[in-house]
């Protein structure tokens, strides 16, 4: 009996290996457990490896060199791509396939591969392993600010009264997500800029926008370890406060707060799985969100004037 089995991947993140053309030996960052359904992002490009039978590949273990007559048939269903050399249902020198810029199903895939020897015409069933391709994480962010401010209108933009030397606290920002029941873990990390500015009544900027992200938001994307469960409370104990023009003068004080970038736990290792040597770039490992902000205007209370009237010792 053949003895080949489908290698999977591990979550496990260890040191890097080289992958060296067709004969490059399994990585030990996977797994041959046959029972986990793989999760992967679209779009995100990931390896299988099948273990040649050590009886017609014996120095594969320890030099990675397959058999002369060793092939390996894989069958790719639709919506998988392979890359080149491998053709569905085509036997190829190669013991590993590359699936490229996977598409989302409803349904889990099969993918399976049949070694077999081109110096005699035997083989078993094969072995088949099971692939949830899942939709890339989506997020939204929220806040209820509480009664001292002012909604405008239906958008997720409030304000508030302030006086100079009033100390503003940034209400709750609650972050939710939407990825497939299918996910790894319910796990995620964002980014969230924030800027602030001044203008005037009519809404006409008076002091240029500054970006304020190290004071108020979360620059980073934190370890994956450090991922957390959604709905996401992000809090700031800094306070905003109301800024001034050239001249002195108070200002509308708008702060905005825009979540730019997500991650999830199971996008965070489809591009491990993705990158060949293991070291996922912090750069691209996650999705830019687009219209996703709160806005806090700081509106200076109203100075009321005195009060004029026709003195009583007005001279006619």
């Amino acid at each position: 009996m053949k003895r080949s089995t489908l290698s999977k991947l591990a979550l496990t993140l260890v040191a890097a290996f080289v992958f060296v053309g067709a004969n490059a030996q399994t990585p030990v960052q996977y797994t041959q457990d046959q029972t986990e359904t793989i999760v992967q992002t679209e779009g995100i490009s990931f390896r299988l490896y099948v273990t040649p039978d050590p009886l017609y590949s014996p120095n594969y273990t320890a030099t990675g060199a397959l058999g002369a007559n060793s092939r390996w048939t894989f069958t790719i269903p639709g919506g998988l791509t392979a890359s080149a050399p491998v053709v569905s249902g085509t036997a190829v020198a190669q013991n590993w396939v590359e699936i490229t810029s996977p598409v989302a199903s409803g349904t889990d895939y099969a993918v399976s591969v049949i070694e077999s020897n081109t110096a005699f015409a035997c083989t078993d069933a094969g072995i088949t392993t099971n692939i949830s391709v899942i939709a890339a994480p989506t997020a939204a962010i929220t806040t209820t600010p509480g009664a001292a401010w002012t909604q405008v209108g239906a958008l997720k933009e409030y304000y508030l009264c302030a006086a100079a030397a009033d100390a503003i606290a940034v209400p709750q920002l609650d972050i939710t997500y939407t990825e497939d029941a299918k996910r790894v873990a319910n796990a995620y990390d964002y980014i969230l800029g924030v800027t602030v500015a001044g203008y005037d009544v009519n809404d006409t900027e008076i002091v240029a926008p500054a970006d304020v992200t190290a004071t108020f938001g979360k620059s980073a994307m934190q370890a994956i370890a450090d991922y957390d469960a959604s709905p996401i409370a992000y809090s700031t104990a800094n306070t905003m406060s109301l800024l001034t023009d050239g001249g002195g003068a108070l200002v509308r004080t708008k702060y905005v707060f825009t979540l730019s970038d997500i991650s999830s736990k199971t996008s965070y290792l489809s591009y491990f799985r993705a990158n060949t040597g293991f070291t996922p770039s912090v750069a691209t490992n996650y999705y830019a969100v687009a219209g996703q902000t709160v806005t806090f205007w700081l509106n200076p209370a109203p100075v009321t004037g005195p009060i004029y009237h026709i003195p009583n010792n007005y001279t006619f």
